[in-house]
């Protein structure tokens, strides 16, 4: 109860202070009692934001953009021009998108949901992983894993259709007809035209094929199988193998033999060029070609040189530097040390920018954009490239020191622990603030000059000529006077 009434006390008082702040002023709309509560209006270009409680509750507001976060629990963002929206519930386990005529939910990790209204029937699509899954598009998905479920253009299939799975399945993929009892062991397939047909008995025999196009199969499989097909546009492939002793594959654009695999492999690619020899797979990796060399003996190194990229790993995947090369547009070179540093380059030959990004997590970080803006910080807890959602819902709660130069609007901003110490410097204003000690503010359009103490208890003012004190929010005391107040002391 104690706790109750205080927090109210406090919520009053703030409440009263900030209202007759407002209504004791009518240029200045900033109102200062951070972090219980903050206001600010850009006056030029309509921005707004309000804070209480830093960081718990914070609004954002400019000519295309709505934000709001109730930290970590609840966020939202609104653009209304392009019917964008997006809200998160204790980002990352639960995110919903709006964009324009496609909704999408996610809930880590199993549940997700998408609602599609851009065609003439409305498509639904819900999935609880593994358990079900509904797709509402003439009604035809619908699923309850495993006992019954059926499924449309899905997986690369027409449709399948299962019935206590892996008692009963049925298939189809273009003319091809399969029917699976107790998958895999039982299957039988058939095509509409009556040139395809296959069987199984697993792991016993197996047979499928199709006239003049491919024929393949097993016995006693994996102790021998086989396939022989017509490619197109590739011509005869021909393998056979008994896994996992010996495997061999033979086209007119590839061939390979694998011994004891993954022990020992063997690719030779006509197609592109390039022999690869694995032994064993994937630890030690050897490719050569015209356009592609590899070197592989992880963990302890990676080497590969493509004719746009060069990857070397040392410790791997804990140390790496990519070189990648995109056309003649595109430069980027990444020097990475999981999860410590992570230095990144982007070069845009064609316009002559850069982009840089260096961070020693979790302590520093220093962004450069291709506009030159700069954003530097320090104990950056995100290992990860910037997030929004990240900057929306967490990163207020470790914001210990940021720096941020911006070119498009000209502007610098400093923050020191959250913000206790904040400064904004522009071509229009000057701000220096050390929370809740004292404030300094300069517009220099309107010629506007502002000091207070103590979240505003204590503040001078000066607009132009007009010059004045205000004491508890309240009380004014002017210092100089204008010809309306001197016609009425004399008529006084």
């Amino acid at each position: 109860m104690v706790q109750k009434c205080a927090l109210l006390s406090i919520l009053s008082t703030t409440l009263f202070f900030a209202l007759s702040y407002i209504h004791a002023e009518d240029f200045d709309p900033d109102i200062n009692f951070w972090p219980i509560f903050y206001y600010n209006k850009d006056t030029d270009t309509g921005e707004k934001e309000v804070e209480v409680f830093y960081p718990i509750i914070g609004w954002h507001k400019d000519k295309n953009t709505q934000v709001f976060c109730f930290r970590p629990v609840y966020s939202v963002k609104k653009i209304p021009k392009e019917k964008y929206k997006k809200s998160e519930f204790l980002w990352p386990l639960k995110y919903t998108i709006h964009a324009g005529n496609r909704t999408y939910t996610k809930s880590f990790p199993f549940y997700s949901y998408t609602k599609d209204t851009s065609g003439e029937i409305p498509e639904k699509d819900r999935t609880f992983f593994p358990i079900f899954f509904s797709r509402t598009q003439n009604g035809k998905d619908f699923a309850i894993f495993p006992f019954y479920g059926t499924f449309h253009h899905r997986f690369n299939r027409d449709k399948i259709q299962f019935i206590l799975w892996p008692i009963y399945t049925e298939v189809i993929k273009g003319d091809r007809h399969s029917w699976n009892i107790i998958w895999p062991i039982f299957n039988y397939s058939k095509s509409t035209k009556g040139d395809e047909y296959g069987y199984k008995v697993w792991p016993f025999y197996g047979k499928h094929e199709k006239e003049r196009s491919f024929e393949k199969g097993f016995i006693m499989w994996p102790l021998y199988t086989y396939v022989n097909a017509e490619i197109e546009n590739v011509g005869r492939y021909k393998g056979w193998g008994t896994i996992p002793f010996y495997i061999s594959e033979k086209s007119p654009v590839s061939d390979s033999q694998s011994i004891l695999w993954p022990l020992f492999n063997h690719v030779n690619d006509k197609q592109r060029g390039l022999e690869r020899w694995d032994y064993p797979f994937p630890i030690a990796t050897r490719i050569k070609g015209k356009e592609r060399n590899k070197n592989t003996f992880l963990p302890f190194w990676n080497i590969d040189r493509k004719r746009n990229s060069e990857t070397v790993s040392f410790a791997y995947p804990l140390f790496w530097l990519l070189h990648y090369k995109t056309g003649n547009s595109r430069k980027t070179d990444t020097v990475r040390f999981l999860p410590f540093y992570w230095k990144r380059d982007e070069y845009l030959i064609h316009e002559g920018k850069y982009t840089r990004l260096r961070q020693i997590w979790p302590f520093y970080k220093r962004e450069k954009e291709p506009d030159h803006s700069t954003n530097f910080e320090v104990f950056s807890l995100y290992p990860f490239l910037d997030d929004e959602s990240w900057e929306r819902n967490w990163k207020p709660f470790f914001h210990m020191y940021e720096r941020r130069n911006d070119k498009a609007s000209r502007r610098k901003t400093t923050r020191l622990l959250w913000r206790l110490y904040h400064t904004e410097n522009s071509e229009r204003l000057s701000y220096l603030e050390m929370a809740p000690f004292f404030s300094l503010y300069k517009n220099k359009n309107n010629n506007i000059t502002c000091f207070s103490l103590f979240c505003n208890i204590f503040q001078y003012k000066k607009k132009e000529t007009d010059r004045y004190i205000k004491l508890l929010y309240l009380i004014k005391i002017p210092l100089t006077l204008t010809a309306k107040n001197e016609k009425v002391t004399i008529e006084q």
